[in-house]
This record gives C-alpha cells, structure tokens and sequence, in this order.
C-alpha cells in the first residue's frame, strides 16, 4: 500500500537526536508525520 502525504520534502539535510543525514521527511496536515525513505510514497506537492 502507497503511503500518501501532503507534502514530501526529498533528500533533505536532517538534523536530529541520532545525528545528521540526508532522509526524507512527510508531511500531512501541517505536521511531519514520517522520517525515513518515502521513494514509494506519494503526495500532492
């Protein structure tokens, strides 16, 4: 099943608890709900 988001930032540079690498982040509803490769997800932007 395809995950989908309302926006989905690729590759991006992420800085957190665990450290700092590229990932991508989901967003839905104006919050990230997901962390992680999203290369099968899909969204409106």
């Amino acid at each position: 099943m395809t995950k989908t988001y309302d926006l989905i930032v690729r590759g991006g540079d992420l800085v957190n608890h665990a450290g700092r690498g590229m990932t991508d982040i989901g967003v839905r509803s104006g919050k990230i709900v997901e962390i992680g490769d999203l290369s099968q997800a899909s969204a409106g932007r």
